[in-house]
């Protein structure tokens, strides 16, 4: 049986509020526990993507100036900052800081 979008949206709302697959069911008479599972992994993989922008702007360039390399490497490695983070802050991936 297929659900909405509406119906997947109120089962995920209430499980927010009660905290509790078998409430939801009970209260609701749908989805199966594996639905639920699924809904929420899927809910939850969705909210963890990100939209990366790969364009070839001024701000953020494919071959990054040597200033621009320095100070995130400067950022990383002397100041100890949390290489994930400032991979997302400037945009780069954490494999091309290390190849820097």
């Amino acid at each position: 049986m297929s659900f909405t979008e509406e119906e997947k949206k109120k089962a995920l709302q209430l499980y927010d509020e009660t905290g509790s697959i078998a409430k939801v069911i009970h209260n609701l008479g749908y989805p199966s526990r594996q639905n639920m599972y699924t809904w929420i992994k899927n809910r939850n993989i969705e909210k963890k993507h990100k939209e990366y922008s790969f364009t070839n702007s001024p701000n953020h360039r494919i071959h990054p100036s040597l200033e621009t390399k320095l100070e995130i490497l400067h950022r990383c490695f002397e100041e100890g900052e949390d290489i994930k983070s400032i991979s997302e802050e400037y945009g780069y991936s954490r494999t091309s800081i290390y190849s820097w």
